[in-house]
Formats: structure tokens, C-alpha cells, sequence
């Protein structure tokens, strides 16, 4: 038995009656008149974009208002005076709540002076951690034991107080960032300086301990160079970890760049595992970390294929690994276009660029005249920009 069709099964019921016709009413003589703008609820708060950051929200304002300026003065769109009241006072009004909200850019002249705070926090985050380590290397040994356990506590947790009381009271979590760093700065120094008053044996678990604290701080404080810091100390454990597996001194894990492979995929991963909606800039920051480590691999190994543990020989090894880095790095960038991850693109770049520059100097530095390889390296650069611009138009397209 054949499965009746919607139509047929409509016609079970019946024919439909007709729909009652009614006239057309007469259009009015003239131009039409523009179409009304619906006032925004009341109570309507303001809506993130998709990233989530009100300072993003602040950006689509004040382009759509350059924009419509613009249209207005071409004479391609013009609202009618109630309507541009209506929206200017939405806008003003929504402006002033994600000032007072998040302390967003509402002009120009206030993003020149955030770069200018944001300058200001790396300098005197800098400043500051260099004058507490000096502080304590100073005085450290003019001071009796109870004393020095004493500045080694209080390294950390006299910036890790002021940063807490700092962030309470602004919104922009400028003095917070800074000292957030340099309680950071100072529990590396308190690690240390444990380590050495009471003569404990070396190991890589305090790269755990520090690392965890600046991924701990960098969550509560929306701090991407603590969120970097962070996942490199956790990474470096690991790598360490597993080279002392392996029977070799944990410090000289470099000798082994495969066991970065493990901690960099974990990080890739870990963004399409983990939401970041609280701080949307941080899924961007694992895959662009995780990209240039695992790049950085291809390219050491890419040359010196006697790094690797895998059983293709050494040229095996080499061009394993410097496909599957140019792989990634052109991976990298058409997905990263595709999703957005502006971030993502770059550090697939620079791969790609990084790992074709090395294999050409491998390849043809003693074999070529020194005006035909840089002759070579302008080709391939031309071939690049050819393809980086189809790519581009690629993404462009509808």
C-alpha cells in the first residue's frame, strides 16, 4: 500500500470552502510612506553579540551611526525626524548603560586612552614584578629564617589582596590585572625561595602550582596574559613529566619536543569541550597556543628528524612532521576564516610561513647561489599572497 501524499491525506476532509475575497483597498497617491521604526521595549537590556562583550555592542553603535551618516549624505537612506530621535535616544541611552555596566569605549578619544591604560598596566606590571623579586634578592640574605618565611607568604598574597579589593571597586580590572600579575611574579619567587630555605630536591611540580594560580587568577580576572602563562607552566609540567618518564632529567625535556604534542592537543581540544561564555576571548587564546606549539614541533623536528620517537628513520621523521605542520597550518587558517577565529589564522600563518621558511633554508642554503634562493623565497611569497587572497575572496563570498 502506497503512503498518501499531505495533499491526499487533506482530501480526506473534504473540499475546502472558499475563502471570502476582500476588495483591495486604494493605494494613496504619492510616494510610500518609510516604514515605521518599532520603539524598543523598556525594559529591554542591552544584547551581546555573539563574542558577549559589551565593548563589542558599543563598536556595532557606533558604526551603525557612521554608516547611516554616511547614507544620509550619499541620499540613499534618510529617517524621518521622529524615527532618528527614536533610535538616537535608544542608542544614547543604551550607551550610557554599558558605560556604567562595563566601562565600555562610547568614542574614539576613549579607545586612544584605554590603549593608553592598557600600555600603562604592561609597564608598571613589568615594573612591578621585577622590583619584588629584586626586593627580596636584596634583603634575603640580611634577614633571619621566621623573617624570611615571613616576605616569602607575603610576596603573593599582599598584590593577590590588593588586586581582590581593587576589582571590587572598578570595572575595568585595570589595578586588578596588574597586581593579579605580580602576585603571580611573587609565588613563583615564594616557590623558589622555599625550594631553597628548606633544601627540597628538584622537581617540575611547581610549574604545576604556578601555573595553576595564573589560570586561577585569570579566570576570576579576565586576564589573557595569565590565561597564556597559565596553560604554558601546566604544559611544560606535562612535557616534563613524561620525559622523566622516559628516565631523562626533567629540565632537558627540550631534547624530546614530542612531549609537547600531548599538552598542546589537550589545549586545542579543550575549547570545543569547555564553553568560555564568561570569557569569550579565551577559547581563541588555547587554539592559538596550542597551533604555535604544535608548529614549533613540526618545525625542530621538520629539520632534525633525530628528535622524534616515531619509527620512519630520520627522513621519515622530517617529512612526517612537516607535512602534518603545514597540514595544520593551512588548516588552521580556512577554518579559523570560516568560523571567525581571527586569532586562529594568524598563528596558522606564521606556522606555515615558519615551517616553509625553514625547509627552504634546509634544502637549498648550500645548494643555491644566494641571489637565486632569495629569488626562490620572493616566488613562494608571491604564491602565498595568491593564495592567502583566493582564500580570502573565498571567505567574502556569499
Amino acid at each position: 500500500m502506497s503512503e498518501l501524499t499531505p495533499r491526499d491525506r487533506l482530501s480526506q476532509f473534504g473540499p475546502a470552502a472558499p475563502l471570502p475575497r476582500c476588495p483591495a483597498a486604494p493605494l494613496p497617491p504619492g510616494p510610500p510612506a518609510p516604514l515605521p521604526i518599532r520603539p524598543p521595549a523598556p525594559h529591554l537590556e542591552w544584547m551581546p553579540n555573539e563574542s558577549g562583550a559589551p565593548q563589542a555592542r558599543a563598536d556595532q553603535i557606533r558604526a551603525f551611526q557612521a554608516e547611516l551618516q554616511q547614507l544620509e549624505g550619499e541620499g540613499i537612506a534618510v529617517l524621518e525626524e521622529s524615527n532618528r530621535a527614536r533610535v538616537h535616544g535608544h542608542h544614547t541611552e543604551l550607551l550610557a548603560r554599558l558605560a556604567a555596566d562595563a566601562d565600555v569605549d562610547t568614542s574614539e578619544s576613549m579607545h586612544q586612552l584605554s590603549l593608553g591604560l592598557r600600555l600603562a598596566t604592561m609597564l608598571g606590571t613589568v615594573a612591578l614584578s621585577v622590583a619584588t623579586v629584586l626586593f627580596v634578592l636584596r634583603f634575603w640574605g640580611h634577614l633571619p629564617t621566621a623573617a624570611q618565611l615571613g616576605l616569602a607568604m607575603a610576596a603573593p598574597l599582599v598584590p593577590l589582596l590588593i588586586a581582590e579589593l581593587a576589582a571590587r571597586r572598578e570595572r575595568s580590572l585595570y589595578i586588578a590585572s596588574l597586581f593579579a600579575v605580580v602576585a603571580v611574579a611573587g609565588f613563583g619567587a615564594n616557590l623558589a625561595i622555599m625550594h631553597q630555605v628548606l633544601n627540597l630536591p628538584d622537581s617540575p611540580h611547581p610549574a604545576l602550582a604556578l601555573g595553576g594560580l595564573a589560570l586561577l587568577l585569570a579566570y576570576r580576572y579576565d586576564i589573557l596574559i595569565l590565561l597564556a602563562a597559565g596553560l604554558a607552566a601546566v604544559g611544560w609540567w606535562v612535557a616534563a613529566s613524561i620525559y622523566s618518564l622516559f628516565g631523562g632529567w626533567f629540565p632537558d625535556f627540550w631534547a624530546l619536543p614530542e612531549t609537547l604534542v600531548l599538552p598542546a592537543l589537550v589545549v586545542l581540544v579543550l575549547p570545543v569541550v569547555v564553553h568560555h561564555r564568561p570569557h569569550p576571548r579565551f577559547s581563541e587564546v588555547y587554539r592559538a597556543l596550542a597551533i604555535v606549539v604544535l608548529g614549533g614541533v613540526a618545525a625542530v623536528i621538520g629539520l632534525s628528524g633525530e628528535y622524534s620517537l616515531l619509527p620512519f628513520g630520520r627522513r621519515g621523521a622530517e617529512m612526517a612532521y612537516t607535512l602534518g605542520g603545514l597540514t595544520l597550518g593551512i588548516g588552521a587558517m580556512i577554518v579559523g576564516v570560516k568560523r571567525g577565529w581571527s586569532w586562529s589564522v594568524r598563528a596558522g600563518a606564521g606556522v606555515a610561513l615558519l615551517l616553509m621558511l625553514a625547509k627552504a633554508v634546509d634544502w637549498w642554503w648550500e645548494l643555491l647561489p644566494a641571489w637565486l634562493f632569495f629569488l626562490v623565497l620572493g616566488t613562494l611569497s608571491l604564491a602565498s599572497i595568491v593564495g592567502l587572497k583566493r582564500l580570502r575572496a573565498a571567505a567574502a563570498a556569499p
